[in-house]
């Protein structure tokens, strides 16, 4: 058949004077050798049975819900009942002879909201009437029950792949191919007749995952799985996001990798504590202290925690001040070779002036985890002062803190294995006499990194920022902050010198001819020997003189 024209049909054939063959469609339907063929020139069935057998799994509420609609779809299109004895009056509104389709539909959509029905609309009644119509009783079912939370797959595959998950909970990561071939041989196993019915595609393998909120990459990682099972913690985890600068804040603390020289001359480990804004990936603080050694077992030197809670305030007071550019930094690390808004930014805030390309950007709220440095009474106040809600993350769950931690991933990636003094995240991945080569001062190393971060890190694209107006581009953590700031503008908090001592903690300390000794730093100056060998109230943690 190649074409069909009112009754009569064109066959691709010619007849016995070399014309196109045509032939009324009647005289082809009913001829004995008239077969519809598919794409693949098979012979395909006139009429398709659809499979009811699904009835027999429903609940007795389920049949009798779809029963239900039938029949009210079969009054809709017949004008009774199936039910309705012969020779029996259609009611108002359903007359075939009188009313139109749309019409019925209407009249039977306000009787079923009449009578209760959640699902009455007209939409919902033609949606019904076609998937009945196409496949009887079998499509409606489709519409009428509820499909299960997983869709179409077996509730006894669902439960094999459950039973697979939880006994690799204390196996060693795997990919989700093994779990899938896990899957195959369960089934395979438990149900051998109804394999082929039973097992799904790889495709809807994944997106039953999905669906039962198991992550894949989870299960590459089981000594988080055990964790999570502990504490209680469900996945998926509620992603960290936020829409304005200072939103979110993450603060952590962690070990910098590097060995510098201390203020007594000699190496010592280093920890860096810094701040990152979320919505714009910004580092707007960042703190470098000397860890505490201590003594263990014969002697031996054990490393410690350095970070106090005044190094945690100092880190705040830096979000909150711009940093002038130093002598000896590269022009491209200053705020007027940067994507800011500089010319406006100095316009608010004077202080800008000459200021490294790193925004200045107010929490608003902190997320801390549960180390004392940030549970502090100090660091506490000092937040509720400066009018700034802390937040502790849950325990044991990174993922609450993820921008920060991933953070600390980069800077030891991009900074850290660069400098002098570089030992590895462990003795496996340190080289040798590192401590012996030449070294970096604290001062040096705070200073080089101020600089990397405002020439690096802000001025590199970064994968998490889009940009709003052309979302395939990615964008560099100064360029999303002159984005946010021009939409909710920018209002500078400075703080005075006075102001900023109230932040930090008083001790009562003797002058000494090495200065004073504040947990792991030394102080010293002229101004400082003027108190020297008398007692005075000052403000030792953390000032420098």
């Amino acid at each position: 058949m190649v074409a069909l024209q009112g009754a009569e049909v064109q066959l691709g054939c010619l007849d016995e004077q070399g014309r196109d063959a045509r032939a009324l469609v009647a005289a082809v339907v009913g001829a004995e050798d008239y077969a519809l063929l598919d794409d693949d020139g098979r012979v395909q069935d006139a009429v398709r049975v659809a499979d009811t057998s699904g009835l027999s799994l429903l609940s007795e509420a389920e049949r009798a819900a779809v029963r239900d609609w039938e029949r009210h779809l079969r009054e809709i299109d017949e004008g009774v009942p199936p039910d309705a004895a012969e020779g029996t009056v259609p009611r108002p509104g359903y007359d075939p002879a009188r009313f139109t389709v749309r019409q019925r539909i209407a009249t039977k959509a306000a009787e079923l909201k009449a009578l209760g029905f959640k699902s009455s609309s007209v939409s919902t009644i033609e949606r019904r009437r076609r998937a009945y119509q196409a496949r009887g009783v079998f499509g409606l079912v489709r519409e009428v029950v509820t499909g299960s939370p997983w869709g179409r797959t077996d509730d006894r595959v669902v439960r094999l792949l459950l039973a697979e998950v939880e006994a690799g909970r204390d196996e060693s990561d795997g990919h989700g191919t093994r779990l899938y071939e896990r899957l195959q041989a369960a089934v395979e196993r438990e149900h051998p007749d109804e394999y082929d019915r039973l097992m799904i595609s790889r495709a809807t393998f994944y997106r039953l995952l999905e669906r039962l909120g198991i992550a894949v990459d989870s299960l590459r990682w089981p000594t988080q799985r055990r964790m999570d099972a502990a504490n209680g913690a469900t996945p998926p985890y509620t992603p960290t996001w936020a829409l304005r600068l200072g939103e979110q804040v993450q603060i952590d603390s962690t070990g910098l990798d590097i060995i510098a020289v201390g203020d007594d001359g000699r190496p010592v480990q280093v920890e860096l504590t810094a701040a990152i804004d979320v919505a714009s990936r910004s580092i707007i603080g960042a703190m470098i202290v000397p860890k505490v050694p201590g003594r263990g077992p014969r002697g031996r030197r054990l490393g410690g925690r350095g970070t106090r809670s005044f190094d945690a305030v100092l880190m705040l007071a830096q979000a909150l001040a711009p940093i002038p550019g130093r002598p000896g930094w590269s022009p491209s690390a200053m705020a007027e070779r940067s994507e800011m808004p500089y010319a406006d930014l100095v316009a608010c805030d004077p202080r800008m002036a000459g200021a490294a390309a790193r925004p200045v950007i107010r929490p608003r709220m902190i997320v801390v985890d549960h180390g004392k440095i940030f549970n502090s009474e100090h660091f506490d106040d000092v937040c509720r002062m400066l009018g700034i809600n802390v937040r502790p993350a849950r325990t044991r769950t990174a993922t609450d803190k993820a921008v920060i931690e991933s953070t600390f991933g980069a800077v030891k990636k991009r900074f850290s294995q660069y400098v002098a003094g570089y030992t590895g995240s462990d003795l496996a991945r340190r080289g040798k006499h590192v401590a012996e080569g030449p070294l970096w001062s604290l001062n040096e190393l705070q200073d080089l990194l101020d600089e990397w971060i405002a020439l690096d890190w802000q001025q590199t694209p970064h994968d998490g920022l889009r940009s709003p107006f052309l979302p395939g581009i990615t964008i560099s953590p100064n360029r999303m902050y002159a984005t946010l700031v021009a939409a909710e503008g920018h209002v500078p908090l400075p703080l005075t010198p006075h102001e900023n001592r109230k932040l930090l903690p008083f001790k009562r300390l003797k002058v000494t001819d090495t200065g004073v000794t504040i947990d792991n730093r030394t102080y010293n100056s002229k101004a400082l020997q003027e108190y020297r060998n008398r007692h005075s109230q000052i403000p030792g943690q953390g000032m420098r003189w």
